[in-house]
């Protein structure tokens, strides 16, 4: 924030454009992307050196609302709506070959171009 505050101060009146901005953090980059920082925070993490205990268990305690188990009757409503679709399920055709059955072939034997020719399967019959 210092940084803004001093290009503030020599920029009297003049608005923070997108423009300014590289100017700005071009000054501070080198001093926050340093190898003592980066070192910092795989530490501060616990990824190196690995520490399983950087995180206090009362820090997960926000996430122990998706903790809890379904209840009996969201199980049984859940099987009589599966049971219940299933008896509307359109049916399918017993076709086993494929309506189209396409493959590529070069258009002259020179040209690297594919063209795509598609039969149907029920013409071969």
């Amino acid at each position: 924030m210092m940084v803004i505050g001093s290009w503030l101060l020599h920029h009297p009146g003049k608005r923070i454009t997108i423009h300014d901005i590289p100017e700005i953090l071009g000054q501070v980059y080198s001093l926050a992307f340093s190898s003592g920082n980066i070192t910092s925070a795989f530490q501060k993490t616990g990824l190196y050196p690995f520490n399983r205990y950087v995180f206090d268990d009362s820090e997960f305690l926000a996430s122990s609302v998706t903790d809890i188990a379904p209840s009996e009757t969201t199980a049984t409503s859940l099987t009589s709506v599966i049971t219940n679709s299933s008896l509307n399920a359109p049916s399918t055709s017993s076709l086993v070959a494929p309506i189209n059955n396409c493959y590529e072939r070069p258009v002259t034997p020179s040209s690297s171009i594919y063209t795509a020719t598609c039969h149907t399967a029920l013409s071969k019959r």
